[in-house]
């Protein structure tokens, strides 16, 4: 395994190395449709920003690889990663399905990037064990812009279904899989949107003050609301129904659904009122016809 390990990173074009407030990063990259410089733009900008908002975390070297083939992907993360998953972070090791082997757009590989560089910045918060997976991958989604209209319909439809994870399911993510990590993706954004909503915009930045100096997450979530987390959780579930209950109805298959019948019916009365207006205009002609033969005989009687 090690040395299969081995032969894979020696493939890998060591395509830069650069130094960062957060030690030097090694990039690992294989697919010649990323532009090396630009995710290294998107690097140094997210590392920037992060520290700006949320404050430095400990300097430590980490590498991230740009993996162009499932084998490379699964041996790299050591056969941890989902199969579903696009990207993984591991201590200090980031590793990411490039375009070419996720079919991800442009954009959506970037908001990958910015999505697993938060995830590193976590991993060096202290007490970063005590964080519940789901405001990781919630806080992630918010910095990386990810939280979209898809995710709100996903969550309105298992509402409905009354198929919503629970909160032991969003505390670990042990439980996702391949049928369920999109809505438990969904879910961890809605909750940490919750959080917003309910205590500001500052709220997050506040928590992850409390985590850098020394204190767990329930603590931090005391410390910054005023109420335990257990209360906060039922807020932001009832939050989280409450707000994206009825988008299901924004879904374009939805609005199509809706909207069919009336169109049918609609579509019925118009041909109805079109051949009932035919339909009078052949009499009113046959009537002037009839009219018309009558005053003909009248003539030929006299």
């Amino acid at each position: 395994m090690h040395n299969l390990l081995f032969i894979i990173l020696l493939s890998f074009s060591l395509t830069n190395s650069f130094n960062t407030s957060w030690g030097k990063c090694y990039l690992h990259l294989t697919d010649s449709y990323v532009n090396s410089q630009e995710l290294i733009n998107i690097i140094n900008s997210t590392i920037s920003n992060m520290n700006n908002k949320y404050g430095n975390v400990k300097k430590k070297d980490f590498n991230i690889y740009i993996t162009n083939t499932k084998k490379d992907y699964n041996t790299i993360s050591n056969g941890v990663a989902p199969s579903w998953s696009v990207g993984i972070t591991k201590s200090d090791q980031i590793i990411i399905k490039s375009p070419s082997l996720s079919k991800m757009s442009e954009s959506q590989f970037y908001k990958v990037v910015v999505h697993e560089l938060n995830h590193l910045y976590v991993n060096r918060l202290y007490n970063n064990h005590t964080i519940p997976k789901w405001f990781k991958e919630g806080f992630a989604g918010l910095i990386a812009n990810q939280f979209s209209l898809k995710h709100k319909i996903n969550i309105s439809k298992n509402f409905w279904s009354n198929s919503l994870l629970s909160i032991n399911d969003l505390h670990s993510f042990k439980s996702i899989n391949s049928s369920n990590h999109r809505l438990a993706y969904s879910q961890s954004y809605a909750l940490v949107d919750g959080l917003k909503y309910y205590y500001g915009n500052e709220v997050i930045e506040k928590i992850i003050i409390e985590l850098r100096n020394g204190k767990t997450f329930n603590q931090s979530i005391y410390n910054v609301t005023k109420q335990k987390v257990d209360i906060v959780i039922n807020q932001l579930f009832d939050y989280k129904k409450s707000s994206y209950k009825w988008v299901f109805i924004l879904d374009l298959k939805n609005i199509i659904f809706s909207i069919l019948p009336f169109v049918l019916i609609f579509g019925f009365l118009f041909k109805k009122y079109n051949n009932s207006k035919i339909i009078k205009k052949w009499e009113e002609e046959e009537l002037i016809e009839l009219n018309v033969v009558e005053d003909e005989e009248d003539l030929s009687i006299s």
